[in-house]
């Protein structure tokens, strides 16, 4: 029988350990608790490829154990079962990540998961977010503190050492 909660600690190790590439993939996401106990907490993952993204989502809500409930068995047997859908392309990265969010709201909430490239660029709320907060260090140089302009090709080496520190 597996040991989840050490193979979960060893694919977070890995995924702590790796740096965000511009061929790899990435996710964002944080726990979905009250303040006092620690939510909004949160941080990206790195992977070399979708399988292992994929490999980690199985396991994402057995992240922060302590918010655990009665039912992390079962939630762990749906996450599995939700990212199988994605691996047989039942359905899409997207529609899994929205799926995960609604069956673990008020536990982990996944932001982001995808191509390292799609930070630099994507059109998604979260993603502009993240280039605000980058962008932000700069202030004094740019104008609007909502600066959600894409990375340029001279500034991608400092974003990713960036959102690999990002929490």
């Amino acid at each position: 029988m597996i040991d989840h909660a050490q193979y979960l600690d060893d694919l977070v190790d890995q995924a702590n350990a790796n740096d965000p590439t511009m061929d790899g993939w990435g996710m964002y996401f944080y726990c979905d608790v009250g303040a006092a106990c620690g939510g909004g907490q949160g941080g990206f993952y790195w992977f070399a490829n979708k399988a292992e993204l994929l490999e980690m989502a199985k396991y994402v809500s057995w992240i922060f154990p302590p918010f655990q409930g009665d039912n992390d068995l079962e939630l762990l047997e749906e996450n599995h079962e939700l990212i199988q859908r994605v691996i047989s392309d039942e359905i899409t990265l997207e529609d899994a990540r929205i799926k995960l969010n609604e069956a673990l709201a008020g536990l982990i909430q996944v932001s982001w998961w995808g191509r390292v490239p799609e930070l630099l660029d994507g059109d998604g709320e979260e993603l502009k977010v993240i280039r605000s907060y980058y962008w932000s260090q700069f202030a004094e140089e740019v104008e609007d503190e909502d600066n959600f302009t894409p990375i340029p090709p001279d500034h991608q080496v400092e974003f990713l050492k960036f959102v690999k520190e990002f929490v």
